[in-house]
Protein backbone atom coordinates (compact mmCIF):
# COMPACT_ATOMS: atom_id res chain seq x y z
CA UNK A 1 0.00 0.00 0.00
CA UNK A 2 2.81 2.38 0.90
CA UNK A 3 5.83 2.22 -1.38
CA UNK A 4 8.02 5.16 -0.33
CA UNK A 5 7.62 8.21 1.89
CA UNK A 6 9.61 11.14 3.26
CA UNK A 7 9.79 12.46 6.81
CA UNK A 8 10.98 15.71 8.34
CA UNK A 9 12.46 15.68 11.85
CA UNK A 10 12.20 19.20 13.27
CA UNK A 11 12.83 18.44 16.96
CA UNK A 12 16.59 18.90 17.48
CA UNK A 13 17.12 16.00 19.87
CA UNK A 14 15.37 13.50 17.61
CA UNK A 15 17.01 14.91 14.47
CA UNK A 16 20.51 14.64 15.98
CA UNK A 17 19.86 11.09 17.19
CA UNK A 18 18.79 9.98 13.72
CA UNK A 19 21.64 11.82 11.98
CA UNK A 20 24.29 10.31 14.28
CA UNK A 21 22.93 6.78 14.04
CA UNK A 22 25.88 4.43 13.25
CA UNK A 23 23.93 2.34 10.71
CA UNK A 24 24.26 5.12 8.12
CA UNK A 25 27.20 5.61 5.77
CA UNK A 26 28.27 9.07 4.60
CA UNK A 27 28.71 9.90 0.94
CA UNK A 28 29.90 13.15 -0.59
CA UNK A 29 27.57 15.31 -2.68
CA UNK A 30 29.63 18.42 -3.46
CA UNK A 31 32.35 20.74 -2.19
CA UNK A 32 32.23 24.51 -2.58
CA UNK A 33 34.73 27.23 -1.79
CA UNK A 34 33.57 30.57 -0.50
CA UNK A 35 35.34 33.91 -1.02
CA UNK A 36 37.14 33.54 2.32
CA UNK A 37 38.53 30.22 0.98
CA UNK A 38 36.43 28.19 3.41
CA UNK A 39 35.51 24.81 2.01
CA UNK A 40 31.89 23.78 2.45
CA UNK A 41 31.33 20.05 2.19
CA UNK A 42 27.80 18.74 1.58
CA UNK A 43 27.05 15.10 2.10
CA UNK A 44 24.16 12.74 2.73
CA UNK A 45 23.80 9.54 4.70
CA UNK A 46 22.54 6.22 3.41
CA UNK A 47 21.45 2.80 4.66
CA UNK A 48 21.53 0.05 1.97
CA UNK A 49 20.11 2.49 -0.59
CA UNK A 50 16.79 2.19 1.28
CA UNK A 51 16.93 4.97 3.88
CA UNK A 52 18.54 8.28 2.89
CA UNK A 53 19.22 11.24 5.18
CA UNK A 54 19.68 14.86 4.23
CA UNK A 55 20.25 17.78 6.60
CA UNK A 56 19.16 21.39 6.16
CA UNK A 57 19.88 23.58 9.15
CA UNK A 58 18.76 21.70 12.26
CA UNK A 59 16.15 19.66 10.39
CA UNK A 60 16.81 16.15 9.10
CA UNK A 61 14.92 14.87 6.06
CA UNK A 62 14.47 11.11 5.80
CA UNK A 63 13.55 9.24 2.62
CA UNK A 64 12.40 5.62 3.10
CA UNK A 65 11.68 2.90 0.54
CA UNK A 66 9.33 0.95 2.78
CA UNK A 67 8.52 -2.02 0.54
CA UNK A 68 12.19 -2.45 -0.39
CA UNK A 69 13.02 -2.53 3.33
CA UNK A 70 10.41 -5.22 3.94
CA UNK A 71 11.50 -7.44 1.04
CA UNK A 72 15.18 -7.09 1.90
CA UNK A 73 15.07 -7.59 5.69
CA UNK A 74 11.67 -9.00 6.71
CA UNK A 75 10.22 -10.81 3.69
CA UNK A 76 11.01 -14.23 2.29
CA UNK A 77 12.69 -12.91 -0.88
CA UNK A 78 15.65 -11.23 0.88
CA UNK A 79 15.98 -9.06 -2.21
CA UNK A 80 15.85 -5.38 -3.16
CA UNK A 81 12.54 -4.88 -5.00
CA UNK A 82 8.95 -3.62 -4.70
CA UNK A 83 7.29 -5.97 -7.18
CA UNK A 84 4.95 -7.85 -4.84
CA UNK A 85 1.53 -6.81 -3.55
CA UNK A 86 2.33 -4.96 -0.30
CA UNK A 87 -0.34 -5.35 2.39
CA UNK A 88 -1.34 -3.10 5.30
CA UNK A 89 -0.08 -5.65 7.83
CA UNK A 90 3.32 -5.83 6.13
CA UNK A 91 3.53 -2.03 6.07
CA UNK A 92 2.90 -1.76 9.82
CA UNK A 93 5.40 -4.50 10.63
CA UNK A 94 7.99 -2.67 8.52
CA UNK A 95 7.25 0.63 10.32
CA UNK A 96 8.02 -1.11 13.63
CA UNK A 97 11.25 -2.47 12.14
CA UNK A 98 12.14 1.04 10.91
CA UNK A 99 11.49 2.41 14.39
CA UNK A 100 14.03 -0.05 15.83
CA UNK A 101 16.60 0.77 13.15
CA UNK A 102 16.34 4.49 13.89
CA UNK A 103 16.26 3.85 17.69
CA UNK A 104 13.07 5.87 18.10
CA UNK A 105 10.67 5.79 21.03
CA UNK A 106 6.90 5.74 20.53
CA UNK A 107 6.76 9.37 21.69
CA UNK A 108 9.26 10.41 19.01
CA UNK A 109 7.06 9.32 16.09
CA UNK A 110 4.64 12.24 16.53
CA UNK A 111 7.52 14.65 15.78
CA UNK A 112 8.31 13.02 12.41
CA UNK A 113 6.10 14.81 9.88
CA UNK A 114 5.25 13.12 6.55
CA UNK A 115 6.19 15.46 3.68
CA UNK A 116 5.70 13.05 0.77
CA UNK A 117 4.10 9.63 0.38
CA UNK A 118 3.73 7.21 -2.53
CA UNK A 119 0.71 4.87 -2.49
CA UNK A 120 0.47 1.88 -4.78
CA UNK A 121 -1.54 -1.15 -5.74
CA UNK A 122 -1.15 -3.74 -8.48
CA UNK A 123 -3.46 -5.44 -10.94
CA UNK A 124 -2.71 -8.55 -12.95
CA UNK A 125 -3.20 -9.44 -16.61
CA UNK A 126 -2.57 -12.81 -18.28
CA UNK A 127 0.68 -11.77 -19.97
CA UNK A 128 2.85 -8.78 -20.84
CA UNK A 129 1.09 -8.22 -24.17
CA UNK A 130 -2.27 -7.74 -22.44
CA UNK A 131 -0.62 -5.58 -19.78
CA UNK A 132 0.99 -3.28 -22.35
CA UNK A 133 -2.25 -3.07 -24.34
CA UNK A 134 -4.07 -1.94 -21.19
CA UNK A 135 -1.39 0.67 -20.37
CA UNK A 136 -1.73 2.08 -23.90
CA UNK A 137 -5.43 2.74 -23.15
CA UNK A 138 -4.63 4.76 -20.01
CA UNK A 139 -5.19 8.32 -21.22
CA UNK A 140 -6.11 10.71 -18.39
CA UNK A 141 -6.10 11.04 -14.61
CA UNK A 142 -9.00 13.38 -13.98
CA UNK A 143 -8.42 16.15 -16.51
CA UNK A 144 -4.64 15.61 -16.60
CA UNK A 145 -3.08 13.67 -19.47
CA UNK A 146 -0.71 10.73 -19.06
CA UNK A 147 2.61 11.06 -20.88
CA UNK A 148 4.77 8.09 -21.88
CA UNK A 149 8.32 8.28 -20.51
CA UNK A 150 11.15 5.82 -21.12
CA UNK A 151 13.51 5.21 -18.20
CA UNK A 152 16.94 4.60 -19.76
CA UNK A 153 18.55 3.36 -16.53
CA UNK A 154 15.80 0.90 -15.55
CA UNK A 155 15.01 0.07 -19.19
CA UNK A 156 11.23 0.27 -19.08
CA UNK A 157 8.51 2.69 -20.18
CA UNK A 158 5.86 4.15 -17.89
CA UNK A 159 2.99 6.60 -18.14
CA UNK A 160 3.02 9.62 -15.86
CA UNK A 161 0.59 12.41 -15.04
CA UNK A 162 1.68 15.40 -12.94
CA UNK A 163 -0.57 17.71 -10.95
CA UNK A 164 -0.14 20.53 -8.47
CA UNK A 165 -0.09 18.26 -5.40
CA UNK A 166 0.34 14.72 -6.75
CA UNK A 167 1.97 12.62 -9.46
CA UNK A 168 0.36 9.47 -10.88
CA UNK A 169 2.12 6.63 -12.62
CA UNK A 170 1.05 3.42 -14.43
CA UNK A 171 3.52 0.89 -15.82
CA UNK A 172 4.32 -2.78 -16.41
CA UNK A 173 6.07 -3.93 -13.22
CA UNK A 174 7.13 -7.26 -14.72
CA UNK A 175 9.36 -5.40 -17.20
CA UNK A 176 11.22 -3.83 -14.28
CA UNK A 177 11.40 -6.84 -11.90
CA UNK A 178 10.61 -9.89 -14.05
CA UNK A 179 12.28 -12.29 -11.59
CA UNK A 180 10.11 -11.22 -8.64
CA UNK A 181 6.61 -10.97 -10.18
CA UNK A 182 4.66 -12.82 -12.81
CA UNK A 183 4.25 -11.49 -16.33
CA UNK A 184 1.40 -9.05 -16.76
CA UNK A 185 1.75 -7.28 -13.39
CA UNK A 186 0.72 -3.62 -13.65
CA UNK A 187 1.71 -1.11 -10.95
CA UNK A 188 -0.58 1.85 -10.23
CA UNK A 189 0.99 4.57 -8.09
CA UNK A 190 0.06 7.97 -6.69
CA UNK A 191 2.60 10.22 -4.98
CA UNK A 192 1.20 13.02 -2.81
CA UNK A 193 3.31 16.03 -1.83
CA UNK A 194 3.05 18.39 1.17
CA UNK A 195 1.83 17.48 4.63
CA UNK A 196 -1.54 19.26 4.43
CA UNK A 197 -2.47 17.43 1.20
CA UNK A 198 -1.38 14.08 2.63
CA UNK A 199 -3.49 14.61 5.75
CA UNK A 200 -6.50 15.74 3.70
CA UNK A 201 -6.42 12.68 1.41
CA UNK A 202 -5.13 9.90 3.68
CA UNK A 203 -5.69 11.18 7.27
CA UNK A 204 -1.96 10.57 7.88
CA UNK A 205 0.16 13.35 9.34
CA UNK A 206 3.11 11.75 11.19
CA UNK A 207 4.94 8.44 11.30
CA UNK A 208 2.74 7.47 14.26
CA UNK A 209 -0.29 7.45 11.93
CA UNK A 210 1.32 4.84 9.67
CA UNK A 211 1.20 2.36 12.58
CA UNK A 212 -2.59 2.72 12.84
CA UNK A 213 -4.54 0.03 10.97
CA UNK A 214 -7.54 2.28 10.36
CA UNK A 215 -5.45 4.77 8.34
CA UNK A 216 -4.91 2.15 5.64
CA UNK A 217 -8.64 2.14 4.95
CA UNK A 218 -8.35 5.85 4.09
CA UNK A 219 -5.31 5.08 1.91
CA UNK A 220 -7.35 2.45 0.04
CA UNK A 221 -10.17 4.98 -0.44
CA UNK A 222 -7.73 7.48 -1.95
CA UNK A 223 -6.36 4.84 -4.35
CA UNK A 224 -9.95 3.95 -5.30
CA UNK A 225 -10.77 7.62 -5.91
CA UNK A 226 -7.67 7.96 -8.09
CA UNK A 227 -8.35 4.85 -10.21
CA UNK A 228 -12.04 5.76 -10.60
CA UNK A 229 -10.91 9.04 -12.19
CA UNK A 230 -8.74 7.35 -14.84
CA UNK A 231 -10.04 7.65 -18.41
CA UNK A 232 -9.36 4.62 -20.64
CA UNK A 233 -9.57 5.06 -24.41
CA UNK A 234 -9.95 1.86 -26.44
CA UNK A 235 -8.50 2.93 -29.77
CA UNK A 236 -9.47 -0.26 -31.67
CA UNK A 237 -13.03 -0.43 -30.40
CA UNK A 238 -14.58 -0.36 -33.89
CA UNK A 239 -12.51 -3.37 -35.02
CA UNK A 240 -13.33 -5.70 -32.11
CA UNK A 241 -16.91 -4.81 -31.14
CA UNK A 242 -20.15 -4.52 -33.05
CA UNK A 243 -21.35 -0.95 -33.40
CA UNK A 244 -24.78 -1.96 -34.77
CA UNK A 245 -26.38 -1.15 -31.39
CA UNK A 246 -25.61 2.54 -31.96
CA UNK A 247 -27.64 4.86 -34.15
CA UNK A 248 -25.98 7.25 -36.62
CA UNK A 249 -25.78 10.09 -34.12
CA UNK A 250 -24.21 7.85 -31.45
CA UNK A 251 -21.83 6.33 -33.97
CA UNK A 252 -20.49 9.71 -35.04
CA UNK A 253 -20.26 10.75 -31.40
CA UNK A 254 -18.19 7.74 -30.33
CA UNK A 255 -15.84 8.25 -33.28
CA UNK A 256 -15.31 11.79 -32.02
CA UNK A 257 -14.85 10.70 -28.39
CA UNK A 258 -12.14 8.21 -29.37
CA UNK A 259 -9.89 10.98 -30.73
CA UNK A 260 -7.09 12.14 -28.45
CA UNK A 261 -7.27 15.68 -29.82
CA UNK A 262 -10.90 15.97 -28.76
CA UNK A 263 -10.03 15.28 -25.11
CA UNK A 264 -7.12 17.71 -25.22
CA UNK A 265 -9.60 20.44 -26.13
CA UNK A 266 -12.00 19.33 -23.39
CA UNK A 267 -9.34 19.77 -20.70
CA UNK A 268 -9.42 23.50 -21.40
CA UNK A 269 -13.10 23.57 -20.42
CA UNK A 270 -14.32 23.52 -16.83
CA UNK A 271 -14.39 20.31 -14.81
CA UNK A 272 -18.17 19.84 -15.12
CA UNK A 273 -18.04 19.90 -18.91
CA UNK A 274 -15.21 17.37 -18.97
CA UNK A 275 -17.07 15.07 -16.55
CA UNK A 276 -20.21 15.25 -18.70
CA UNK A 277 -18.26 14.29 -21.84
CA UNK A 278 -16.58 11.43 -20.00
CA UNK A 279 -19.98 10.18 -18.82
CA UNK A 280 -21.27 10.28 -22.42
CA UNK A 281 -18.29 8.20 -23.55
CA UNK A 282 -18.77 5.60 -20.80
CA UNK A 283 -22.51 5.32 -21.52
CA UNK A 284 -21.80 4.64 -25.21
CA UNK A 285 -19.18 1.93 -24.63
CA UNK A 286 -21.50 0.45 -21.99
CA UNK A 287 -24.23 0.22 -24.62
CA UNK A 288 -22.08 -1.84 -26.99
CA UNK A 289 -20.80 -4.03 -24.13
CA UNK A 290 -17.13 -3.03 -23.92
CA UNK A 291 -16.90 -0.79 -20.85
CA UNK A 292 -13.35 -1.61 -19.76
CA UNK A 293 -13.70 0.80 -16.85
CA UNK A 294 -15.94 -1.70 -15.01
CA UNK A 295 -13.44 -4.56 -15.19
CA UNK A 296 -10.62 -2.18 -14.26
CA UNK A 297 -12.45 -0.92 -11.15
CA UNK A 298 -13.35 -4.48 -10.17
CA UNK A 299 -9.72 -5.63 -10.48
CA UNK A 300 -8.47 -2.68 -8.41
CA UNK A 301 -11.08 -3.39 -5.74
CA UNK A 302 -9.95 -7.04 -5.56
CA UNK A 303 -6.29 -6.02 -5.12
CA UNK A 304 -7.11 -3.46 -2.41
CA UNK A 305 -9.23 -6.02 -0.54
CA UNK A 306 -6.25 -8.39 -0.56
CA UNK A 307 -4.03 -5.63 0.79
CA UNK A 308 -6.54 -4.87 3.57
CA UNK A 309 -7.50 -8.49 4.23
CA UNK A 310 -5.47 -8.79 7.44
CA UNK A 311 -6.25 -5.28 8.67
CA UNK A 312 -8.23 -6.58 11.66
CA UNK A 313 -5.64 -9.15 12.71
CA UNK A 314 -3.05 -8.33 15.31
CA UNK A 315 0.26 -7.59 13.62
CA UNK A 316 3.65 -8.56 14.89
CA UNK A 317 4.66 -6.27 17.76
CA UNK A 318 1.52 -4.18 17.24
CA UNK A 319 -0.76 -3.36 20.15
CA UNK A 320 -4.34 -3.37 18.92
CA UNK A 321 -6.04 -0.05 19.57
CA UNK A 322 -9.62 -0.41 20.88
CA UNK A 323 -12.36 1.36 18.94
CA UNK A 324 -14.73 3.90 20.53
CA UNK A 325 -17.49 1.27 20.53
CA UNK A 326 -15.24 -1.22 22.36
CA UNK A 327 -14.31 1.42 24.96
CA UNK A 328 -17.98 2.28 25.61
CA UNK A 329 -18.86 -1.43 25.92
CA UNK A 330 -16.00 -1.98 28.38
CA UNK A 331 -17.14 0.95 30.55
CA UNK A 332 -20.74 -0.30 30.43
CA UNK A 333 -19.66 -3.81 31.49
CA UNK A 334 -17.66 -2.38 34.40
CA UNK A 335 -20.74 -0.47 35.59
CA UNK A 336 -22.87 -3.62 35.36
CA UNK A 337 -20.34 -5.63 37.39
CA UNK A 338 -20.25 -2.91 40.03
CA UNK A 339 -24.03 -3.02 40.35
CA UNK A 340 -24.35 -6.83 40.24
CA UNK A 341 -24.24 -7.65 44.02
CA UNK A 342 -26.84 -4.96 44.75
CA UNK A 343 -29.11 -4.61 41.74
CA UNK A 344 -29.60 -8.19 40.48
CA UNK A 345 -31.96 -10.46 42.36
CA UNK A 346 -30.82 -14.05 43.16
CA UNK A 347 -27.04 -13.42 43.04
CA UNK A 348 -24.85 -15.05 45.67
CA UNK A 349 -21.75 -13.12 46.74
CA UNK A 350 -19.39 -14.77 49.22
CA UNK A 351 -18.06 -11.38 50.28
CA UNK A 352 -19.73 -8.06 49.76
CA UNK A 353 -17.97 -4.76 49.80
CA UNK A 354 -19.08 -1.21 50.13
CA UNK A 355 -20.04 0.69 46.99
CA UNK A 356 -17.03 2.96 47.52
CA UNK A 357 -14.67 -0.05 47.53
CA UNK A 358 -16.25 -1.46 44.42
CA UNK A 359 -15.88 1.86 42.59
CA UNK A 360 -12.24 1.91 43.68
CA UNK A 361 -11.77 -1.35 41.77
CA UNK A 362 -11.90 -3.99 44.50
CA UNK A 363 -13.38 -6.95 42.65
CA UNK A 364 -10.72 -9.57 43.32
CA UNK A 365 -12.48 -11.17 46.33
CA UNK A 366 -16.03 -11.11 44.94
CA UNK A 367 -17.29 -14.47 43.71
CA UNK A 368 -20.46 -13.94 41.69
CA UNK A 369 -22.45 -17.03 40.78
CA UNK A 370 -25.31 -16.33 38.39
CA UNK A 371 -25.54 -19.82 36.94
CA UNK A 372 -29.11 -21.07 36.66
CA UNK A 373 -30.37 -17.84 38.23
CA UNK A 374 -33.25 -15.94 36.72
CA UNK A 375 -32.51 -12.25 36.40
Amino acid sequence: MIDTFKLQATEKGIADRIWNNPIFEDYLISTKKKKEEETVIKYKKDYKNIINLNKKGNDVFISIKLQHLYNLELGTDNAYHNASLFTATQSINTIHHLQKLLTLNDEDLEFLKITSIELNTKIFKQNNIEANNFINKVFKSGTRSFVSIHDIDKKFTYKESKGSYCMDKVYNKSEQYSQYCKAGTIAIERRIEKNRNIYKLTHCKTLEDLKCLKKYTYIAKELTRFTDGILLLDWNIDQRYSLRKLNKRELSKINLLLRANYWQVQTKNNHNTFSRKKKDYINLIEKIGCNIHNSFKSTVKTSLNKQLRNKNKTCKNVAKTPTKKQVKTSIKNQKNVAKTPYMIKGVNATKTKSLQEIRAGGFENININIKNQRL
